[in-house]
């Protein structure tokens, strides 16, 4: 006969063959998403230039610790000296690495730690890295300022707030 036999021709996918299609698209869309290539690291900032070289001695700065005053980073190995022991109104900055509202906060302290220097002290606990004391303190949310007096918590402040608001609550304990 000279027709074509048609149906020899039309020969249905078995089911092999279709999950072998649908394997190799799963395959390719797996490594799409976790070969996506590196960036190149971003270049290194170019040199400052040098401060020219002035004819005079740079003025030696003064030892005090108003002009050197800080923001102290505690720990579980120094929060009792650092904090409990102190003789000032101490403020502590409960903050982390990853907390976006904590990072704000950071700059306004060290200029409390000039402004209050000799009559606050302020330090920073990362409360990742001090669990046991971020427990004590019942931390749950963060930045939280934790005012102390004499080895005790007299005051908190959880959240991000205004830097009035900072300096209005220090005032005011500073007041007492």
């Amino acid at each position: 006969m000279l027709t074509p036999d048609l149906p020899r021709l039309l020969i249905p996918p078995s089911r092999l063959a279709i999950t072998i299609v649908l394997l190799a698209f799963a395959l390719l869309i797996v490594g799409c998403e976790t070969q996506a290539p590196n960036p190149a690291p971003p270049p290194p900032p170019p040199p400052k230039p040098a401060p020219p070289a002035s004819e005079e001695p740079p003025a030696a700065e003064p030892a005090t610790t108003s002009e050197k005053a800080e923001v102290i980073e505690v720990n579980s190995g120094n929060f009792e000296q650092e904090v409990l022991k102190a003789e000032t109104l101490v403020v502590v900055d409960f903050w982390a690495e990853w907390c976006a509202p904590c990072k704000p906060v950071k700059p306004i302290l060290h200029e409390f730690a000039q402004e209050y220097a000799g009559q606050v002290k302020f330090a920073a606990l990362n409360v990742d890295d001090s669990r046991l004391i971020a427990n004590k303190y019942k931390i749950r949310a963060i930045p939280c300022l934790i005012f102390f007096r004499d080895g005790e918590e007299i005051h908190q402040m959880l959240g991000l707030r205004s830097k009035g608001e900072y300096k209005a609550e220090i005032d005011k304990f500073l007041a007492e």
